[in-house]
């Protein structure tokens, strides 16, 4: 099991001691949503939107503040929004579905 100090945050895979090399930071090795309790389940969504909003910012303000002599940033701060992104709207449709079942 990865701790949190062997997640590399920027490319969003574990350094070498996860079997899965496409591991997502704040899935990776945690508790699978069926595991978690409602609240649990809320708080994980809460702070994976959190972490999508930061990143839509800092995708803006690239766009806004650093174009077009930051333009070699663009795919790296694209990519890490997508997963950011990606990762909230996995979590949000398991609460979603959870939400319908009750």
């Amino acid at each position: 099991m990865c701790t949190e100090s062997q997640v590399i945050m920027l490319e969003k895979t574990c350094k070498g001691t996860c079997e899965d090399k496409g591991a997502k930071v704040g899935n990776c090795h945690s508790k699978d949503f069926t595991e978690m309790s409602a609240d649990e389940l809320k708080e994980r969504v809460k702070s994976l939107r959190m972490k999508a909003m930061e990143m839509a910012t800092k995708l803006h303000d690239l766009a806004e503040e650093k174009l077009p002599d930051g333009w070699r940033e663009i795919p790296e701060i694209a990519e890490q929004a997508y997963i950011a992104h990606r990762d909230y709207f996995e979590w949000k449709a398991k609460l979603d579905e959870l939400k319908k079942s009750k």
